[in-house]
């Protein structure tokens, strides 16, 4: 009776098992390269279920009614027996425990192996025939299949037989012909409460094989399951009739290596506790993983421990110890991972054992090892797709490229609709695998390949003219396939008008919609790349569709072109009926070209055609509307029409709110005081609220502080009255500004505690402290800190913004033990899920540490911090800085290549690399590891515009006296080699304490309608700038900044602006106005100016070069290719000459050597090699 009583418990646990825990499907875990495979719908990349593990209720415990029905079910036996009908009565249980069908299950033997030669047998068929698809006679029988897979597809129950599936466990070798009356009577009352089912199917799947018995009653069924994101499958699924009706009654994933029948019948057999140990131990190891997203991380690892410990049957063991082997793979935690699955005893009875190690130990960059268990798993089930990917990766990563073709074209031949494989062979870019790669797209059911292969003939003309080839061997060639390709060629030459007849072409005679939709969008790029709309819409047969198009991708902001070559071709159009559309994009057009009177007037051509055609726009069309709207807002702001935009728009808070932060933006008095005016007698609150904004500016240029801080708390009172939660944001707006002007005008407002809630003063301080720390005025952030400290806002989560920005001020003034506390105590308030702030914070807090001598100390620290999810440890900063090149080298090593390479680039590494870089340690270490040229960062920047006159005064040797006389020490001022638009020079000066300071000269071209009367008293025909970028580590980099802006200012000055920072200084006597006292000289009456710089008429920049057109340039030079490499900062980009060696195409890399050191960036040095960005390479 105790069986009995547990196997009623362990059936809904192992029926919930099923449900939630399916096999995972294997895939390896690399970022940014499109051929691995991730799981985009959940947080566990493995899961095959749909429910995220965390949310896995627990199983469904036993209750006094079923205990009273097992009772029953005996008392019931009892009953009979005692009767006098014992016999009859025995006779009679028996068929109901047994049940009827039109099928006898045939005696098992071989188990697993028997089944995997079967589904072994298929795959070879497949292999000789990718073509092939099973012959199914029946027609029932197909109709009962085809309804199976759209219901495990949406995870519905399929209809299943009880009676076969109780066969089927007795029949099952695990049951030893043992499976009693008792077991079966039990057994069939659980099935028909929770009948179930195979696991969900996700992605694709394929009729691999289908097999009859010779009375044609039963019927076994292989399927491979697979998408783009996981990994081949391998199911078998066994049917039998029911009262002439085909049914379901077992199935297996030969990854686990038992049917859903073995499973059962090795329970029935065995004993308790160990009969109910795998069901527990699977609720233990989903809570575990559970606890590991809640970044409770040891609490999981002892969970799982726990699980693996628990007693359970051998025949679960297996496959439990694999479910943990997945879910340390979901996780990243390979070694563990590995260790499981190294533990298992028979991995030639689990399929999905060898595949598993491959993958870990292909992420632990163990490519050997990953090989050799790979091919053991080719040997296990030859010919399986799955084992094909992972050999086709691990080749392609050990550099036998041919063998990694020979694998990838394989799996695709199988799996034709799997998006990646294809990807893969498309990357390897084999002609010989086009008749292959053309055969498996006719069989695919998705359009993505058909798009892959034609772009491939852009890149690649060896492909392309294969493909033409193939095309016209065909017999059967799909109409509009060879103008696409021909198509692709001739614009690869720039054949420009041949290339568009073949996409007409292929347009007008194309059969599928795919074809169809592809020369249309490939005509379309054609002809907006070199701007010909004349062309274009001469051309296209449907210009209504054409100009649908367009405007589609410009509201979505994925049109670029001339504007203004646009507007002239779309006001040549005369389309009788008028193209509907045409206002809606010519109105962009004006938009973006500045002509704003004309873009609002086709704007509310555009709106008004919607609003008088309901069915103009379908559902999925009608963000259009919002997109008109915000772009006839912007135009009414640029054309001084603010009111107008309000009147448009009277009860739209988030366009009231985008007004009047354009006309704080603007800068004009005279905008802000015509709108204040105009709008002088309105009530509506909204309105009332900007108009107090515009005011709490206006007091601010005016200097009167008090006036200010009124302004904005009625402002504030209106907004906590007006905002509900979804424009919070915009409350946290007016808070974020109020806090700015208080700390810019230095004023004290009274009893803000009393005004603003707890989380809107947190909201008010950190605003507060950022400004204040922005300006690096002392006073404000001793002030604001002391009184954060003393309302409560310096403790818990929300307090880590305001420590991570007092870090920032103390660092950049140089009091490196306030900052190093202060960015500790950012690290304790950050909340331990946001890891890459935390790091970020950590790696600071552990600078500034270093800067004060205190190595040890900060590696004490890290030991106490939580752990980060992070390939190379913080502790790698400490090694660096003390030059433990042993220890680092370690750590880089164990780290992939990509992490190791994004680990140098950090800004917080790049620092410490700079400060070593006339060291061996340096020259070492980029040896064995690239880093990647990147962009120098600054410490601050800004421009000064003075007028024209001497152009003397920017030479190298009044510059270098200008610093000297400044900083009492002499500099080394050295000419930047770069390739200008504009007249001009840039240098880089170079202290002996260690200054580095970008100094460039250039005479820029501004729009004269964007000058404000402010500035045009001084501005001449032509301006001077003067670019300065300080890119050095060194402290009060801003104060610097300004005492050379200050010392070049003179009567001439016109503007000065910081770069990153929305600040501006203008006339008269703008020399005074940029003295430093005691912080950013801000000051009342400052406003912003936007000025708008026009392109150099001469500027030839190089255009845009594919990788793939880069490689093919290295392949035919037959040796390293002499280019340009650029080093930028900020405002010049050096340019070095530099040999192209190597193009990874796939992770999207170049590697270079430059050919002389570089003088912004002191770590990329002559004669090594670096990784580089495309745009950073150009052809000498």
């Amino acid at each position: 009776m105790t069986k009995v009583l547990t196997f009623f418990r362990y059936e809904q646990t192992r029926q919930l098992v099923h449900l939630l825990q399916n096999p995972i499907t294997l895939h390896f875990s690399v970022s940014n390269d499109p051929s691995f495979r991730t799981e985009s719908e959940h947080e566990n990349p493995f899961s095959r279920s749909e429910l995220d593990p965390r949310f896995q209720p627990k199983p469904i415990q036993r209750s006094n009614h079923r205990l009273l029905a097992v009772l029953g079910i005996v008392g019931a036996v009892a009953i009979l027996f005692c009767g006098g009908i014992g016999i009859l009565g025995y006779f009679a249980i028996s068929r109901i425990a047994g049940g009827t069908s039109d099928v006898t299950l045939p005696e098992r033997s071989g188990g697993f192996q028997a089944d995997a030669e079967q589904f072994i047998q298929t795959l070879a068929t497949l292999a000789e025939d990718p073509s092939f698809e099973p012959l199914i006679p029946d027609a029932s029988f197909e109709a009962c299949l085809k309804q199976a897979i759209e219901l495990a597809e949406n995870d519905d129950l399929v209809p299943f037989s009880e009676t076969l599936f109780i066969a089927a466990v007795t029949a099952s070798p695990l049951s030893q012909g043992q499976i009693g009356l008792l077991d079966r009577l039990m057994l069939r009352s659980w099935l028909s409460q929770v009948p179930p089912g195979p696991s969900l199917i996700v992605g694709h799947h394929r009729i691999a094989g289908v097999r009859f018995d010779s009375k044609g009653n039963r019927a076994e069924v292989d399927l491979l399951s697979y998408d783009s994101w996981n990994q081949c499958e391998s199911i078998t699924w066994y049917f039998g009739k029911e009262d002439g009706k085909w049914k379901i009654y077992d199935w297996q994933k030969l990854e686990f290596g038992r049917r859903m029948s073995d499973e059962y019948a090795s329970y029935i057999r065995g004993e308790p506790p160990q009969d109910s140990g795998f069901d527990e131990a699977i609720v233990d190891l989903s809570e575990a993983e559970s606890a590991w997203y809640d970044d409770r991380k040891e609490e999981a690892r002892h969970q799982i421990q726990a699980a693996l410990r628990k007693p359970m049957l051998d025949a679960d063991r297996p496959e439990f110890q694999l479910r943990v082997a997945y879910t340390w793979m979901r996780l990243e935690q390979w070694q563990e991972a590995l260790a499981i699955l190294q533990a298992i005893e028979k991995p030639d009875s689990v399929w999905g054992v060898w595949p598993s190690m491959a993958i870990c130990y292909w992420n632990l960059d163990n490519d050997e090892e990953a090989l050799s268990v790979a091919l053991k798993a080719e040997q296990l089930m030859p010919n399986h797709p799955n084992v094909h990917f992972l050999l086709s990766e691990i080749y392609d990563r050990l550099g036998a490229d041919e063998r990694a073709a020979d694998y990838a074209i394989c799996a695709l031949r199988v799996c034709t609709n799997d998006a990646t494989l294809l990807s893969m062979v498309l990357d390897h870019g084999r002609p010989s695998d086009v008749a292959d790669l053309i055969a498996a797209q006719q069989r695919s059911v998705v359009d993505y390949g058909w798009n892959r292969m034609i772009d491939k003939c852009y890149t690649d003309n060896v492909f392309g003219q294969a493909m033409l080839k193939e095309t016209a061997q065909m017999e059967m060639v799909p109409g509009g396939l060879p103008d696409l390709i021909e198509g692709k060629l001739a614009w690869a030459r720039e054949e420009n008008d041949k290339a568009a007849k073949h996409f007409l072409a292929a347009q007008s005679i194309a059969e599928l919609p795919a074809f169809k939709s592809l020369a249309s969008e490939n005509h379309e790029q054609l002809r907006l790349e070199t701007d010909n709309f004349e062309a274009l819409f001469r051309e296209t047969p449907d210009r209504v569709e054409l100009i649908r198009s367009l405007t589609k991708r410009a509201y979505d902001d994925d049109l670029y072109c001339d504007y203004e070559t646009l507007v002239e071709s779309l006001s040549a159009l005369n389309d009788d009926p008028p193209n509907p559309w045409l206002p809606g994009l010519k109105g962009y057009a004006l938009y973006m070209d500045n002509q704003y009177e004309a873009a609002i007037e086709n704007f509310d051509a555009f709106a008004d055609w919607i609003k008088s055609n309901p069915d103009a726009l379908d559902s999925e069309d009608q963000w259009i509307v919002e997109s008109i709207d915000y772009y006839l807002v912007a135009s009414l702001n640029e054309n001084n029409q603010p009111v107008k935009a309000i009147e448009r728009y009277p009860n739209d808070l988030v366009f009231h709110d985008r007004v009047a932060t354009y006309l704080l933006s603007d800068g004009q008095d005279e905008s802000i005081a015509s709108f204040l005016a105009s709008t002088a007698d309105s009530l509506q609150p909204s309105i009332k609220l900007q108009r107090l904004r515009l005011k709490a500016e206006q007091a601010m240029r005016d200097g009167n502080a008090e006036s200010a801080d009124k302004f904005h708390r009625e402002a504030i009172e209106i907004g906590d009255a007006l905002y509900d939660d979804e424009h919070q944001y915009l409350q946290a707006g007016l808070i974020r500004k109020w806090g700015e002007d208080l700390v810019r005008m230095r004023f004290e407002s009274s009893a803000v505690e009393e005004v603003l809630s707890q989380d809107d003063l947190q909201t008010l301080f950190s605003a507060a402290i950022a400004e204040a720390a922005s300006l690096q005025d002392r006073e404000q952030i001793a002030r604001w800190s002391e009184d954060a400290l003393s309302l409560g806002l310096m403790s818990g989560e929300s307090a880590a913004s305001i420590y991570d920005q007092l870090g920032g001020y103390y660092a950049s003034v140089g009091s490196d033990a306030r900052a190093s506390n202060a960015y500790r105590q950012a690290v304790a308030a950050t909340d331990v899920s946001e890891q890459w702030i935390l790091r970020e914070r950590a790696e600071n807090a552990m600078l500034a540490m270093l800067r004060s001598d205190q190595a040890e100390q900060a590696r004490d620290w890290l030991r106490s911090i939580p752990e980060m999810d992070d390939t190379i440890p913080p502790s790698a900063l400490i090694d660096l800085a003390m030059e433990n090149e042993q220890t680092l080298l370690a750590v880089l090593d164990s780290a992939s290549a990509s992490d190791a390479n994004e680990w140098m680039t950090r800004s917080t590494v790049r620092q410490l690399l700079q400060q070593k870089s006339d060291t061996k340690f340096l020259s070492r270490l980029l040896s064995k590891y690239p880093a990647s040229v990147t962009f120098v960062e600054s410490a601050v920047s800004g421009q000064l515009l003075v007028a024209s006159g001497d152009d003397d005064r920017w030479s190298s040797d009044k510059l270098g006296q200008l610093l000297h006389d400044l900083f009492a020490e002499p500099f080394q001022v050295m000419p930047v080699a770069a390739i200008e638009q504009e007249a001009g020079q840039s240098f880089l000066a170079v202290s002996d304490s260690g200054q580095r300071i970008i100094l460039k000269w250039s005479q820029p071209n501004y729009d004269p309608a964007n000058i404000p009367e402010s500035l045009t008293e001084k501005w001449s025909q032509n301006v001077d700038r003067l670019s300065i970028a300080i890119i050095d580590t060194l402290p009060n980099a801003k104060e610097r900044l300004f005492r050379i802006v200050h010392g070049v200012a003179d009567d001439n000055a016109i503007h000065f602006s910081l770069i990153y920072e929305p600040k501006n200084w203008v006339g008269p006597d703008l020399k005074s106005k940029l003295q430093w006292k005691d912080r950013v000289p801000v000051a009342a009456g400052m406003q912003s100016v936007n000025l708008t710089e026009l392109p150099s008429e001469d500027d030839d920049s190089d255009q845009y070069v594919s990788i793939e057109v880069w490689d093919a340039r290295l392949s035919d030079n037959g040796g390293p290719l002499d280019v340009l490499l650029t080093v930028s900062a900020d405002y010049v980009a050096e340019k070095i000459p530099a040999k192209l060696t190597r193009i990874d195409v796939d992770a999207y890399d170049v590697f270079v050597v430059p050919q002389r050191n570089s003088l912004l960036d002191p770590t990329v040095k002559s004669g090594y090699e670096y990784s580089s960005y495309l745009h950073n390479i150009a052809i000498e």
